[in-house]
């Protein structure tokens, strides 16, 4: 997994905040193809999905692939 999904998965707010500041790719997916945005959804994180969004995530990607 990448360090961004892992600190949504560990709920880890300041680090995924400032992971998406120093500039981390919110459309990047594991080798399972979880994406960070996937992953906020998945634990029920909807501070972090607005958050996601707003760093340009594209909620049209679905594990790892387009829709």
């Amino acid at each position: 997994a990448t360090p961004l999904i892992i600190s949504i998965a560990r709920r880890h707010d300041p680090v995924t905040r400032l992971l998406l500041t120093k500039g981390a790719n919110p459309n990047a997916f594991d080798r399972d193809g979880q994406t960070a945005l996937s992953e906020a959804s998945a634990v029920g994180d909807e501070d972090t999905v607005d958050l996601l969004l707003r760093y340009g995530a594209d909620p049209t990607q679905h594990f790892g692939k387009m829709k």
